[in-house]
């Protein structure tokens, strides 16, 4: 019997479990972004946190990084209020909300797309770079019906990667605080 590789099959993204194309590296500039996902938990400092998970819809550098995911971290704590507030104002958000209410700012979040300036920088553990985002700013890009299945199919995807990471970690660790917000609960 043979062990088989396939060469295009390297994130799992296709149907039914069925391994897909990887998902395409997110270069450097400026970009659409939408949200598919969030994990609450704790940083290292032991600070409550929200880990944020996107997916490029519109790239207006030839729509190579489509489909792409960025993920960005927004600590809960005074000095780092600033991000949240960006990201709000580039949502179009009017009003205040409790950020601790998961439900609430799964329906901020997932609003509206925004414009994201993205650099690449290393990674924490030192061990190559990512993407990340600078700056948050207001998109006025239209959803299509393509670009809604690839929001539903990576939300998809981040609630199962997220069931399998917190499986392994035992439901325990720096992901523990209050179990994240199941999208599969969202009226939209």
């Amino acid at each position: 019997m043979a062990f088989m590789v396939q060469p295009d099959g390297a994130d799992g993204s296709g149907e039914n479990g069925e391994r897909g194309p990887r998902r395409p590296d997110c270069r450097a500039g400026a970009k659409v972004l939408a949200f598919c996902g969030m994990m609450y938990g704790k940083s290292a400092a032991g600070n409550d946190k929200i880990d944020a998970c996107w997916v490029v819809i519109d790239d207006p550098d030839g729509g190579q990084d489509v489909g792409a995911l960025v993920f960005d971290t927004f600590t809960l704590t005074e000095r780092a209020v600033w991000k949240l507030q960006q990201v709000s104002g580039a949502l179009g958000q009017q009003s205040s909300w409790d950020v601790e209410d998961q439900k609430a700012t799964w329906e901020v979040f997932a609003q509206a797309p925004v414009k994201a300036t993205i650099k690449i920088e290393p990674k924490y553990s030192g061990d190559g770079t990512r993407p990340s985002v600078d700056r948050y700013s207001r998109s006025a890009f239209k959803i299509t019906k393509e670009v809604d299945e690839l929001i539903a199919n990576t939300e998809k995807w981040y609630s199962d990667w997220k069931k399998k990471k917190q499986q392994q970690s035992g439901g325990g660790g720096r992901t523990s605080r209050a179990s994240t917000f199941d999208s599969d609960d969202i009226p939209f």
